[in-house]
């Protein structure tokens, strides 16, 4: 009896270990101008790609800003472009616009980007995509965007 009380607490221990995160770090830092540059996402469901800001690279992959819906956290949503299965910075997602998901062209991953801004699996896939912080800024001149890790 001891020993199947044992085997079962092992199990149990072993069974709940929670999945390593293996994506690889890479700083982010971005400010977007939606005064100005950047106005189209002001419109809801809208989204745009950025691979570089001030000459940096940021993220593994880029990032991905979708304008969603606001669920209490802001309306914008920022990701990583990178595949979160792939792990590489050359395997980059893409947005399919009628059905506001980005799809990995590799391992055939999907997300979505709309419902609540956490980047959920569509699929059979376990693992979200990373997200960043978007912090909404107002400075009276302009209206602006920060993102980061």
């Amino acid at each position: 009896m001891k020993k199947w009380l044992i085997l079962l607490i092992v199990f149990f221990v072993v069974g709940c270990e929670e999945e390593k995160i293996t994506f690889p770090y890479r700083p982010v830092y971005l400010e977007v101008n939606l005064t100005y540059e950047d106005k189209e996402l002001l419109i809801p469901f809208t989204h745009k790609i950025f691979t570089k800001y001030k000459d940096l690279t940021i993220g593994l992959g880029g990032v991905i800003l979708f304008h969603g819906i606001d669920n209490g956290y802001g309306a914008y949503h920022a990701y990583d472009l990178a595949c979160p299965y792939e792990e590489e910075a050359t395997t980059l997602l893409s947005v399919n616009e009628s059905e506001l998901n980005a799809v990995c062209p590799k391992c055939n991953s999907s997300y979505e980007l709309s419902l609540n801004g956490n980047g959920n699996p569509k699929n059979t896939h376990k693992k979200r995509l990373r997200s960043y912080n978007v912090q909404q800024v107002n400075t009276g001149v302009a209206q602006k965007l920060i993102i980061r890790n």
